[in-house]
């Protein structure tokens, strides 16, 4: 009679446990795997102050995005990766994030996407405004049709610093005064490309000091006051930028909104649409995690040369990849991003 190894039955069920466990993980693992050889898939990595952008495409969507590429005008080439570079202050913002996984799903004419970065780039909306949702949904603005672009963040106003020179005591009252736990809204519309930063402001606006900017001597002044429909409108007379042109800023508020704008023309639009029952410029419900979110619309308003220059300047290229994009949204929530962009 043969002996034979016999386990207790304790012992015997935690190893068939084990066993089980293992081959289900090693299942699991694999089928993960073969999932993802299923997906198109795109990551940008940074290296020596470079980025590198590596597209993964199935071999059915391969022509479907060649034809995406042909017709943004953008080389063919372009599926073998894409390598660039950016300013200081931006490779730093940039390299911060990297790598960061993006999965495509591509249509004939449209592209949607979803992915993750390493870090979290903004504080959230929950993070900044612990009652938003809802609260924050049912506050809305109207939005004219004549906007191309509306972008959301926690804080907008590099985006004016950068693009216009503003007087030292103005660019002081803008740093204290246009602030918001809710975070801003930026707005550039008009055949113009008129911007506007507009928010829920944290505190009452110094309006006395806004008032009160001094001018230099034998240049027209500062600030002037025009009132229309129970609104009074802040005007802000700047000197001439290098292209000897001038820009009147205009502050105003509508409830608990404010607007600072580019120009009177644009404030006296945004201000009349208020009155409307229905936003123009549709966005969709912002969900609570929000950090970022950006609305392009190429259709109402046609795009041209300044919209260009204001969101590129003299670095502005291939623009002719807007004029074939119909819409575009990007929702950043911590680190993880979705999107769409869809063409004509």
């Amino acid at each position: 009679m043969k002996n034979s190894l016999r386990l207790p039955v304790g012992k015997t069920k935690i190893i068939l446990g084990f066993t089980i466990l293992l081959l289900a993980t090693l299942f699991l693992t694999a089928f993960l795997k073969l999932f993802n050889q299923n997906e198109n898939s795109l990551q940008l990595t940074s290296y020596e102050n470079k980025f590198q952008l590596n597209f993964n495409l199935q071999e059915e969507d391969e022509l479907r995005f060649s034809q995406i590429l042909e017709k943004l005008n953008l080389p063919q080439s372009t599926k073998e990766g894409v390598e660039f570079e950016l300013d200081a202050t931006s490779q730093a913002r940039l390299s911060y994030l990297t790598p960061v996984n993006v999965r495509l799903a591509i249509k004939a004419k449209e592209i949607s996407f979803k992915g993750t970065m390493t870090r979290v780039p903004f504080p959230t909306l929950r993070e900044t405004s612990p009652f938003i949702s809802d609260n924050f949904a049912s506050k809305k603005f109207i939005i004219p049709g004549s906007a191309n672009l509306v972008i959301f963040g926690p804080d907008l106003r590099d985006f004016l610093k950068t693009r216009f020179t503003f007087p030292k005591e103005l660019a002081n009252w803008i740093d204290d005064n246009l602030i918001s736990e809710h975070g801003q809204y930026l707005i550039i519309l008009g055949q113009d490309a008129d911007v506007a930063v507009i928010l829920r402001s944290a505190k009452k606006i110094d309006l006395d000091r806004l008032k009160n900017i001094p001018t230099a001597e034998g240049q027209q002044p500062v600030y002037k006051e025009e009132s229309q429909e129970n609104i009074t409108f802040h005007l802000l007379n700047l000197p001439p930028d290098e292209n000897d042109q001038r820009k009147t800023f205009t502050f105003f508020q509508i409830g608990e909104w404010s607007f600072f704008v580019s120009s009177n023309a644009a404030a006296r639009i945004l201000a009349s649409v208020q009155k409307l029952k229905n936003p123009v410029f549709e966005l969709p419900k912002l969900p609570p995690d929000t950090s970022m979110a950006v609305f392009f619309r190429n259709g109402n308003q046609p795009l041209g040369p300044n919209f260009y220059d204001l969101l590129f300047g003299q670095k502005k290229k291939n623009p002719q990849v807007f004029e074939k994009v119909t819409k575009f949204e990007f929702i950043l929530k911590a680190n993880k991003f979705s999107g769409l962009m869809m063409l004509k």
